[in-house]
This record gives C-alpha cells, structure tokens and sequence, in this order.
C-alpha cells in the first residue's frame, strides 16, 4: 500500500501513513520550490489531518503536495485561496 495524500481542505492536510517509517510532507510551487517542509516523522499508521499552519503559512496560489515515507511517496495539487 502506498502512502496516500486524500484531502486538501480550509488549511488541513488529510493523509494515510502505511507504516512505521518517519514520514515527510512537502509543499512545491509551481516553479518547483519548496515552500514547506513538515517531519511527520512521530505519527503512526493510519489516517492523519494537519494544519497547514503548522509548518508556515504560504501565499495564494497553486501548490504539489508530496507525501514521502520509506520508498513510498504521493503527489496531489493542491489550491490555496484565502
């Protein structure tokens, strides 16, 4: 099973771990800089909601959410309008 990124919502980040392996969440623009990084190195397996507030608050715009864990990894575009 791979990691999953499954829900972009009112600043929350909705993701499933598969396992036990320390996890990173990354946000990219669209000219492919990193614009934030979360360790989620301390969470279990299974289902998990984030504020994006946690780890900065970007500007508007259009971002790629990557979801890393082990070998695993997930991408979702994501939309940001406040």
């Amino acid at each position: 099973m791979a990691a999953r990124i499954s829900w972009w919502w009112c600043g929350l980040v909705t993701f499933t771990l598969p396992g036990r392996q320390s996890a990173q969440l990354e946000m990219f623009d669209v000219a492919g800089r990193r614009r934030l990084v979360m360790d989620v190195a301390d969470l279990r397996p299974g289902r998990h909601s984030i504020a994006l507030a946690r780890g900065g608050t970007p500007t508007n715009g259009i971002y790629m959410m990557e979801l890393t864990q082990g070998a695993r990894f997930a991408t979702r575009k994501a939309v940001l309008l406040r």
